[in-house]
């Protein structure tokens, strides 16, 4: 009896420096994951000042497309009046982008915003082939849309008046004469 009993001292003993050991290994990895996570948020959260100018406000992400589309019209002004042309432009494709979403394939409005980069195109990159081949949509726009009863018909006589300037002034300067003096005909 005195060997069983020694035999099973010895376990409890071993059982218990397990236990201990494993206590141990928990505490260390308890203390190990928060500063771990420390690193990591404090990692992530570290962000440079010129992307959080970038960022959009939470309210833009929410915003109607219309919205969004009047915002993008206002940036693109705002980025030409200050010589920023490439983010002028990035604007208007957005504008293009925005109009389909809201007014549909075969609205004047899609025709305008076409006429609109087309003039952004030639004016502040001197892009002529570009501002052709959206001059050239915005035409195909308006000569093929089903004309509904618009409450004004002076944006859409603008617009088409807007369109052959510019059709015009690209082509004149690609240096196709003929193809743009038959513009006026």
């Amino acid at each position: 009896m005195a060997i069983t009993k020694k035999n099973k001292v010895s376990d409890d003993k071993h059982v218990a420096q397990k236990d201990n050991t494993y206590k141990n290994m928990q505490e260390s990895q308890e203390t190990h994951i928060p500063n771990h996570l420390d690193e990591i948020v404090a990692a992530v959260s570290v962000t440079p000042e010129k992307k959080i100018q970038n960022k959009l406000p939470q309210t833009a992400l929410f915003q109607p497309p219309r919205e969004k589309l009047h915002l993008c019209e206002e940036k693109a002004r705002s980025y030409s009046s200050s010589h920023e042309y490439k983010q002028a432009i990035h604007e208007l494709v957005r504008c293009v982008a925005l109009t389909r979403i809201c007014y549909g394939d075969s609205h004047w409005k899609l025709a305008e915003a076409h006429v609109n980069l087309a003039q952004g195109y030639l004016q502040l990159k001197g892009l002529s082939l570009q501002a052709k081949q959206h001059a050239e949509k915005a035409k195909e726009i308006l000569t093929s849309s089903i004309v509904p009863p618009y409450n004004d018909n002076t944006d859409v006589f603008k617009c088409s008046v807007e369109l052959f300037h510019t059709m015009g002034r690209a082509l004149l300067s690609l240096q196709k004469y003929p193809f743009a003096s038959n513009l006026y005909k």
